[in-house]
């Protein structure tokens, strides 16, 4: 699943296990890239429960989080979106950039998150309380939880969430990789350049993560080490690292 075996993803995967066993939502906090998904998705592996993912945009709308509504065979009908699929059916829900969400959406998410209720387009209403005498209800399978990944808001650009729907969270910010796990990284990638060539590299995408600096991110460094490792005889560390970080277009991006 593309985890790599560090400190930081053993302690993010140690609280993940606490926070279950409460039965808590979870929040990811960490920088752009996929290692926040990566460890959601192997979490659910390890302890054997299914997911479903669900990723927020600018123009992400209340049916994207409800129902929509297909026509299949002529016949008008209503299809679950991946919240309501999750909840009425045990599963995990990953949802994705959380700091994009737009204000509309904010309360849907809020009252999923603390009361496991939502009102559906087609009439029907999800509830954790099995109402018998009602045949509108759908059950929300006690299985279900939501395991929310966001980027820090203000250093990134982002909608920070409202004090009632960051109260429903148990919040863990991913620590970066440590210098030996980054340089041990580098070199899987690229066995045939020695620690001593590599280290410089990873020392300088560890300066450019500094605040006030465009963020190197982690996946780069493996990036750059396929680079190396595939032109080996043409391509210099300096060239490669500045494929994976043209900081002369950054200036010309922010003109």
């Amino acid at each position: 699943l593309g985890v790599k075996n560090s400190v930081a993803a053993s302690e993010a995967l140690e609280w993940m296990s606490k926070k279950l066993a409460l039965r808590q939502d979870m929040f990811l906090l960490g920088p752009p890239g996929a290692a926040c998904r990566a460890l959601a998705f192997q979490f659910c592996a390890m302890t054997n429960q299914e997911a479903m993912y669900l990723h927020i945009a600018r123009d992400t709308n209340e049916s994207d989080l409800k129902q929509r509504r297909e026509m299949s065979a002529g016949t008008l009908e209503y299809v679950n979106a991946a919240p309501v699929e999750a909840a009425i059916k045990g599963r995990v829900l990953i949802i994705e950039g959380v700091e994009k969400a737009e204000r509309n959406i904010l309360p849907l998410l809020n009252n999923l998150l603390e009361n496991r209720e939502m009102a559906l387009e087609s009439g029907s209403f999800l509830t954790p309380r099995n109402l018998a005498h009602d045949s509108q209800t759908i059950l929300v399978r006690p299985g279900f939880l939501v395991i929310a990944i966001g980027l820090p808001v203000p250093r990134y650009t982002g909608t920070p969430l409202d004090p009632p729907l960051r109260s429903r969270f148990a919040a863990f910010s991913l620590p970066q990789l440590a210098e030996q796990e980054e340089l041990d990284v580098l070199h899987e990638a690229a066995p045939d350049w020695s620690k001593q060539e590599l280290l410089p590299l990873v020392r300088t995408a560890r300066k450019l993560r500094k605040e006030g600096l465009p963020r190197f991110p982690e996946e780069s460094v493996a990036a750059v080490g396929r680079l190396l490792q595939l032109f080996r005889h043409t391509l210099t560390p300096t060239a490669a690292f500045y494929m994976a970080y043209p900081e002369a277009l950054f200036a010309l991006s922010e003109a």
